[in-house]
């Protein structure tokens, strides 16, 4: 019989963690370029870190979710999942997680999509700007 100790398991999971991470960047990059161009690389990754972590409290478990919500806080500002509608849509209780988050990116209406883009709020509060959350 196979046993995992706890230490293994940590190990394997910050091991998933930093893959995410990666794939995370390779896709803005690769994706979403105006959204991280001219950004110092460790500044990306501490916004992805922060991204992933607010995924985790969202409860999303596949790669893409969280890919995507990160992806839409770099094209939108840290607190895009604020907004009232993208709030509610992503409101625990209203079917698995991470459908929810496909229902933001699919099913939102341009009309929301235009008040995130004209409501962005970029700063991140890790820049020295004023406002923003501390990352």
């Amino acid at each position: 019989m196979l046993t995992i100790r706890s230490g293994q398991l940590e190990a394997f999971r910050r091991s998933f963690e930093l893959a995410l991470a990666d794939r995370v960047f390779r896709s803005l990059h690769d994706d979403f370029p105006g959204s991280v161009a001219g950004l110092p690389e460790a500044l990306v990754r501490r916004r992805i870190d922060r991204g992933l972590r607010r995924s985790r409290e969202l409860g999303f478990e596949t790669d893409l979710a969280a890919i995507l919500f990160v992806a839409m806080m770099f094209a939108f500002g840290p607190t895009f999942d604020r907004h009232p509608v993208v709030a509610e849509t992503l409101r625990p209780g209203d079917g698995p997680a991470d459908e929810r988050m496909l229902t933001v990116v699919l099913e939102l209406p341009d009309r929301i999509w235009d008040e995130l883009a004209i409501l962005a709020d970029r700063d991140w509060g890790d820049e020295g700007g004023s406002g923003g959350e501390a990352a």
